[in-house]
């Protein structure tokens, strides 16, 4: 998504430094969030629970997001944890700070309504992905779009910079962990994925 913006630097700028370990929940969704985040370190997923336990992985945010700024911006609470997946530093600031400059701030504004207009994107291209009906291209799709957002290109490899497992693939597309470890096993027999140290890489010709 959209990296810092000058606005946003000076929003951020000397607020309140936090870090998190992998796991730790950000933000909890039966909980009124603490403030706005700024991601200044590593990568923070965004995931709805259902009735029965399963985690619907929504987007990722890295390097110089916001959230959560639905919350922030519409006051609209939703039923969404926000938790690291990896180390994870990030700056916050109070809600009412943050519409209180939003208020005055022109160039802030227009920053707020780009990014959520690439959020608005992201989530649509999931909903694509999930249009699609095999595992196997939901998989593929994923892979993709993992790739074009957090993509290392190293020779005929495109490297996901991003801590992706399996089971977080299955979280983002609905489907078995098991299922998306075979699909995930086929396409690297077929040479098309495999991995780079612990990072999911793409063969790319």
């Amino acid at each position: 998504m959209t990296k810092n913006t000058d606005a946003v630097h000076e929003l951020f700028t000397n607020r309140l430094i936090q870090k998190f370990n992998k796991d730790d929940v950000i933000v909890n969704a039966f909980e009124e969030p603490a403030g706005i985040y700024l991601v200044e370190k590593g990568f923070v997923k965004s995931y709805s629970v259902t009735d029965k336990g399963d985690v619907n992985i929504q987007l990722i945010r890295s390097v110089g997001d916001v959230f959560p700024l639905l919350w922030a911006i519409g006051k609209n609470k939703r039923d969404v944890f926000f938790a690291a997946m990896d180390d994870v530093i990030v700056r916050r600031i109070s809600v009412n700070e943050f519409n209180n400059k939003l208020d005055s701030d022109e160039s802030l504004q227009k920053e707020m309504i780009e990014r959520l207009a690439a959020m608005y994107l992201l989530m649509a291209e999931r909903v694509r992905n999930l249009e699609q009906r095999r595992a196997k291209d939901r998989v593929i799709y994923c892979l993709e779009s993992l790739a074009g957002r957090f993509g290392k290109k190293v020779g005929n490899k495109v490297i996901i910079l991003a801590p992706i497992h399996h089971h977080d693939i299955a979280d983002m597309i609905n489907t078995s962990r098991e299922t998306t470890s075979r699909e995930f096993a086929s396409l690297e027999k077929q040479g098309l994925v495999g991995y780079h140290g612990n990072n999911i890489f793409l063969r790319k010709s």
